[in-house]
């Protein structure tokens, strides 16, 4: 499971605090290199401060080739990348400032969280962790939602849980927090009950869970078979935002797309279903649709080929063989429309 930059909203207030932190180990005076280079400074800083960072990244750019020594202006302007959410920028700017200086504490940090939102999680965990035990409570705050994304992309989901756990404890009210912990959360009640049903298949634990799962899991497919496009769109987009790979929301988005006239925007959700399930009719047969709709008629024909070859050699029982009993892809399961060939 994967989070968005977004985490990044919320970080407004703290530019300057770090900047402040930053200085705070030379001073200014100690930077001085003359009264020119000392104004270009304080002026890069003001823009920073103010989130002016276009012209703060400027201003820093323009410093950092001039005086490559000193490691304040290479951590400010990681930072400033970071706050653009340039993060394959601020990684080097970040790494020269701490080999410079390694007492910069924050520039460790936020060095951490652009390494992971680049998705390189193990580089980042150290640094995230040690962020995580900062006294500044913004920064443990940001450090804390990236290591939940951190362990989450290493499958390390007991950790993640531990995280959030004390994520909400710290900040009970936090509306950020409170998002991604319920899909934390969520996802580690899915990954137990499937190790359930993989540990104990005939126990009565296992029959009760299916039971639940069965009631609510076709709420999405509802919508759409009710014409309820707008609601059946933003739950399979949600499906997709969890699970990319999700072969049957790629397909019910695609459905969406298509009755709400946008064939254009339902054909790569159908490519991607074929290339996750490449024997399920139902991809084939809507993707015959789509292409005919948009004039690609070679296209259409081969679909429609695959669709009857799949047909007629495969039968409902035999598509639903040896399909776990909890899988991402049963959750909304897709048949073929009314108007399909039977």
């Amino acid at each position: 499971m994967k989070f968005t930059p977004a985490i990044f909203a919320n970080s407004a207030g703290l530019v300057s605090g770090i900047v402040c932190v930053l200085l705070a180990f030379n001073g200014p005076g100690a930077l001085a290199q003359g009264g020119g280079f000392e104004d270009q400074f304080e002026s890069a800083q003001r823009a920073l401060t103010a989130g002016k960072y276009a012209e703060a990244q400027l201003a820093f750019e323009q410093l950092a080739p001039a005086h490559p020594e000193i490691a304040e202006i290479h951590a400010n302007l990681g930072l400033v990348y970071f706050e653009e959410k340039k993060f394959e920028q601020a990684i080097p700017e970040l790494r020269r400032a701490l080999k410079l200086k390694p007492s910069l504490a924050n520039s460790e940090s936020i060095l951490a969280m652009s390494l992971s939102e680049v998705n390189r999680y193990s580089e980042a965990l150290s640094g995230l962790e040690k962020g995580f035990r900062s006294r500044d409570r913004g920064m443990k705050r940001m450090c804390g939602l990236e290591l939940v994304r951190a362990y989450s992309g290493l499958r390390q989901d007991d950790k993640a849980v531990e995280i959030a756990l004390e994520m909400s404890r710290l900040y009970p009210e936090d509306p950020e927090v409170l998002y991604h912990n319920g899909k934390i959360f969520g996802n580690f009640a899915f990954l137990s009950i499937q190790k359930l049903s993989q540990v104990e298949p005939d126990s009565v634990w296992t029959h009760q869970a299916a039971a639940e799962a069965y009631e609510s899991q076709s709420s999405g497919e509802i919508h759409r078979n009710a014409g309820e496009f707008g609601d059946a769109q933003k739950f399979f987009e949600l499906a997709l935002k969890n699970y990319s790979d999700f072969e049957e929301a790629h397909l019910g988005l695609a459905a969406v797309l298509a009755y709400v006239g946008r064939p254009a925007s339902a054909l790569p959700h159908l490519q991607k279903a074929i290339s996750l399930n490449p024997d399920n009719e139902v991809s084939w047969y809507r993707l015959s649709q789509i292409e005919r709709s948009l004039g690609n008629m070679a296209e259409a024909q081969r679909a429609v080929a695959k669709f009857q070859q799949l047909h007629q050699h495969k039968t409902p029982q035999q598509a639903e063989a040896g399909k776990p009993l909890f899988s991402t892809d049963a959750i909304t399961k897709q048949t073929l429309d009314a108007d399909a060939p039977q």
